[in-house]
């Protein structure tokens, strides 16, 4: 079990090196051969499950209750006879769900792969597209547009889970590989970050305010740079060995 753990962190490790539109090709269409491949199984246990509960709704209905109403009344009252057709009409319905769960399996088992392949391109371009066009796209509708992307950096998030402590499985061996020389790169701050610039925990507006630097400050960049809402941040460290986040609209001298 442990071995398979492995393997699945370190696939998830490579994939991680890849940039986003790639990323959402090959995820989603994992995701999506795995839907197309289940299908049956899937939709042959919910029929079944339907088909259980409507059952047990029969039983109790015209076993079990109208029985028991009819038997308190007169056999030829109105009642009763009205209870008879109720009975009657319930079967009937029980029947014609029971024969349309079968006709779902029916089509379940045919299936028609255009229809997910139309869905998997739709998926990709909602996702892909706020990437691919973030220069173009007027800034009232960039959140509207990026809930997609959003979305689905939760899902690769949730899925992928701690695989960044894993070493990639399709790497390079790095005992072949000579190690590169390491270069530090110090950043200033940009015009508009020297009136103050938070240094915070995570890369969001939303993290902890670890420090702020200003004026003439200089801070080490850390080789790291991601993308949250639509904002670009740098992992950076302070002189004083504080690590954390920074807009990169508030620095300067990062390598093209």
């Amino acid at each position: 079990m442990e071995a398979i753990k492995t393997l699945y962190f370190s696939l998830w490790a490579s994939i991680l090196d890849f940039p986003v539109p790639v990323r959402v090709i090959i995820i989603l269409g994992v995701m999506f051969t795995l839907i197309w491949r289940l299908r049956k199984p899937w939709i042959y246990l919910m029929a079944k499950g339907i088909r259980g509960f409507l059952l047990l709704i029969y039983l109790i209905l015209n076993r079990w209750i109208l029985p028991r109403l009819i038997k308190q009344v007169s056999v030829q009252s109105f009642w009763c006879l009205r209870l008879q057709k109720l009975s009657n009409l319930i079967s009937g319905c029980f029947e014609k769900m029971v024969l349309r769960l079968d006709l779902i399996d029916v089509y379940a088992f045919k299936g028609r792969k255009r229809y997910l392949v139309v869905s998997y391109i739709l998926c990709v371009l909602i996702v892909i597209s706020p990437h691919a066009l973030a220069d173009d796209i007027n800034d009232e509708y960039r959140d509207l547009l990026g809930k997609g992307s959003d979305l689905y950096l939760k899902l690769e998030e949730f899925l992928a889970g701690n695989a960044h402590d894993y070493a990639p499985l399709l790497g390079k061996n790095s005992a072949s590989v000579e190690a590169p020389e390491i270069k530090e790169i110090w950043l200033t701050l940009s015009k508009q970050g020297r009136g103050g610039a938070n240094i915070r925990e995570s890369a969001s507006m939303d993290g902890k305010i670890l420090k702020v630097v200003r004026g003439e400050d200089r801070i080490l960049f850390l080789n790291q740079i991601e993308t949250y809402n639509h904002m670009d941040w740098v992992m950076v460290r302070t002189s004083d060995g504080i690590n954390g986040w920074i807009s990169k609209k508030l620095v300067e001298g990062l390598p093209e």
